[in-house]
């Protein structure tokens, strides 16, 4: 029997939420934060789609490295929707079939299995108006630039002997 109920929420949704209670968690992996890249055989159309969603969903913070493939199936999926569709508008929607009869273009059936999967995929990455209502995730992490935000607060704190000294102990007694 299949699991019952909605699926779990990542524990950095339901903070952004509002909702987490760490006496619940538990033990969910570690976020990875990064860019994935995108696999060799991804068609043009897919890669397009690749190249345009990434910073997006990067700048959002809903991108990490283990969220490879699931990005490979909104794009695959998406390059299937845009393939399919170039093929109707040449060919049309129906066909003429093996005993004279009208019947529909086989690329209907791909044209709608690639747009089930686009709709499932954009819901888990929030960008379908519905599902960005419920995936509420702030920017991505930036330790580094953190850090260096930090570092030029307290260097603009000093007095100027405290940023003289500051200077000469990090240059070795360069002024």
């Amino acid at each position: 029997m299949g699991r019952r109920g909605p699926p779990p929420l990542p524990s950095a949704v339901k903070q952004n939420r509002g909702t987490f209670r760490p006496h619940r968690s538990k033990g969910e992996p570690p976020a990875m934060p990064g860019t994935p890249q995108p696999p060799d055989w991804l068609g043009e159309d897919a890669r397009r789609e690749w190249r345009r969603i990434v910073p997006l969903l990067a700048a959002r913070g809903l991108l990490e490295l283990t969220d490879r493939a699931a990005l490979t199936g909104y794009c695959s999926a998406w390059g299937d929707l845009a393939q399919a569709t170039r093929t109707l508008a040449e060919e049309g929607t129906t066909t003429i079939g093996p005993k004279g009869q009208l019947q529909s273009h086989p690329e209907l059936r791909r044209l709608e299995t690639a747009r089930q999967a686009l709709r499932q995929f954009a819901q888990e990455f929030g960008l379908s108006p519905s599902s960005r209502s419920r995936v509420h995730a702030g920017p991505a992490a930036d330790p580094v630039g953190d850090a260096r935000r930090k570092r030029f607060a307290a260097v603009q704190a000093m007095s100027p002997e405290q940023r003289t000294a500051a200077k000469n102990r990090f240059f070795g007694g360069a002024s």
